[in-house]
């Protein structure tokens, strides 16, 4: 493969909640002059494929698309009436014939099941017409409860029935992003907001698209798409939307409401997420140390191994100290023990978990540092987990993580109602949970009690790491 192919590797997947302008979506849908009827649908289609591609070409990417009519037709369940395939493709088509979006055609290799979808882009014609209309917004999400299931290779997203079970759920979502909306959560730090920029691949290097020089062709090769600009930008949010605006005395304001996502059905997965790039679980450990609540300092407190010792609490059996401890060489080989046990929990088969940790130490030169430093190679360093690990043999390679998410994910919904109904704001991080310091004690004592009630153990809890001197 040459190397500008592999470029479309580095991609955003679709989010239809994100919008541009709609002056700007009105603009372009006549200049592509698409027929049919629904009109205000397909304007609102422009509208999510715009902010979609700006986005991505801010962070240096393309957008991965499907042209797969089954794709679409969950999303208007989701609240997302103007996402449909009848709607979404014309335009898409229409943008291409207009040269307002690059694209490349995805493929699918059916004796194989191999496939890629479709990948689009901005050009320079697009680029133009936004100058000066290059803010973006993200819709509200009318069901933050999410359902989806692998097909073909691809997670598609499945309609539910809303019972109670899935009724309870969703009160509690949204009576947290209620709380999320009231309340200002700013990472501020002039000092580390270039390590911000870096750590998010550059989508905070946002700006006005006036900056930019004379705009290229619209035949533009992908290799040659235009640069993003460099100037930074913060968000500012409400319970509908949230808006691209400029800098705000280096504070980057975050965006904390939640959905969860649930994988083929409610026993598996169910973890909180947040949409969007300014969001806390993009920044990294140190970073989260400046994040402040309501102009208050924060804290992270982190459950020690989580998934590691729920495999031994499933079988009613104490976790022995440190269960990435020994599996390999010192402490310069523990991030690569951990990865091997959490992908070997996670993988359907041992070679499927080889492949894995390989594919993430080609990823991460530091990972690969600590596997070197273990003296093992990948397969070794899967083994030796195994070996390590003998009491709990059985759920290696079985696929069990996801089942593992639902239980944390249901932990953490009860350390986050516990709060929400004192109306105090907790950020979860997967396995650890931010809140104001004032309330760090508290936060521990309720991480411990609620691991207790679904696992009949405990669970070490620890703060990932001292304040920042910043905050104090």
């Amino acid at each position: 493969m040459h190397q500008e192919e592999n470029r479309f590797d580095i991609f955003e997947h679709f989010d239809p909640w994100l919008l541009c302008e709609p002056e700007l979506a009105e603009d372009l849908y006549r200049m592509i002059e698409v027929r049919g009827y629904k009109a205000a649908q397909k304007v609102m289609a422009v509208s999510t494929i715009v902010g979609n591609v700006i986005e991505a070409w801010r962070a240096g990417r393309v957008v991965a698309l499907s042209r797969d009519r089954g794709s679409y037709s969950a999303f208007p369940f989701y609240g997302l009436w103007h996402y449909t395939y009848r709607s979404v493709i014309p335009v898409v088509d229409g943008m291409i014939t207009n040269g307002l979006l690059g694209y490349e055609p995805g493929f699918l290799d059916r004796k194989t099941g191999v496939s890629r979808r479709s990948r689009i882009w901005v050009t320079g014609e697009l680029l133009e017409a936004a100058v000066g209309r290059d803010t973006t917004r993200r819709l509200g999400m009318k069901l933050p409860l999410v359902l989806r299931k692998r097909v073909g290779g691809q997670w598609k997203l499945q309609r539910y029935q809303i019972d109670d079970h899935a009724r309870r759920m969703l009160g509690r979502l949204y009576k947290y992003n209620e709380l999320a909306g009231s309340r200002q959560v700013v990472y501020e730090s002039l000092d580390h907001l270039e390590g911000l920029r870096q750590n998010l691949d550059g989508p905070l290097t946002y700006g006005p698209l006036a900056t930019l020089s004379p705009t290229p062709p619209p035949t533009t090769p992908y290799k040659d798409i235009p640069s993003s600009p460099s100037s930074p930008v913060s968000i500012t949010q409400n319970v509908s939307c949230v808006e691209v605006l400029r800098p705000a005395e280096g504070s980057v304001l975050l965006d904390c409401r939640l959905h969860r996502v649930f994988n083929g059905d409610w026993k598996h997965g169910g973890r909180h997420y947040m949409r969007g790039r300014n969001i806390p679980l993009a920044l990294s450990e140190e970073e989260r140390q400046m994040i402040r609540i309501d102009g208050e300092p924060t804290v992270e407190h982190d459950f020690s191994a989580m998934h590691a010792r729920m495999l031994y609490h499933l079988e009613d059996r104490e976790c022995p100290g440190d269960p990435y401890e020994g599996i390999a060489g010192g402490n310069d080989a523990r991030p690569a023990a951990k990865l091997a046990m959490l992908v070997a929990i996670n993988a359907s088969s041992r070679r499927d978990a080889v492949g894995a940790l390989i594919e993430e130490c080609e990823k991460d030169p530091e990972l690969a540092i600590a596997l070197a430093a273990s003296g093992l190679n990948a397969s070794q360093m899967i083994e030796a987990t195994v070996t390590a690990h003998e009491p709990v043999g059985g759920y290696f390679f079985s696929g069990v993580g996801l089942r593992l998410q639902c239980l944390d994910s249901q932990i953490a919904s009860d350390v986050l109602d516990h709060f929400a109904d004192r109306e105090v704001l907790v950020i979860p991080v997967h396995d650890s949970f931010i809140v104001q310091e004032r309330h760090r004690l508290e936060l521990a004592g309720v991480m411990s009690d609620a691991y207790e009630r679904y696992m009949g153990r405990r669970c070490p809890v620890k703060p990932n790491k001292e304040e920042c001197k910043c905050q104090t």
